[in-house]
């Protein structure tokens, strides 16, 4: 378990220093070791990076136009609603007159396309 501690800290460029090679031999090879694995490592980061970022970006786009199409749905739920259950009526002298003009079954139907 050591060893992999090891390794994972020298490709990191942690670092701890608790575990290091006391031969040359070792020295050497971990000199090797991490020019390589630095390296493939900082790749391995990016393409994890750069993926994360695709599906990020993916999931703002779908979240966006699920978003705007919700938002069309409820402005036309809301202007059919209003149009149709009832109107205003200007009369001369200025004033309204609110009046019931469809039923009920109308306006469920123009929400389905039915009609």
């Amino acid at each position: 378990m050591d060893s992999l501690l090891f390794a994972f800290t020298v490709i990191t460029t942690i670092g701890y220093g608790n575990v290091a090679p006391k031969t040359f031999a070792g020295r050497l090879f971990v000199i090797v070791y991490g020019f390589i694995g630095i390296p493939f490592t900082l790749l391995a980061i990016a393409d994890l990076g750069k993926f994360l970022s695709e599906v990020m970006s993916s999931w703002s786009k779908t979240m966006s136009r699920y978003t705007k199409r919700l938002q069309e749905a409820w402005a036309t739920r809301v202007k059919l609603k209003g149009r149709y259950e009832s109107t205003e009526k200007v009369r001369s002298n200025g004033t309204v007159k609110l009046q019931k003009s469809q039923s009920r079954e109308e306006i469920v139907s123009l929400e389905e396309g039915k009609v």
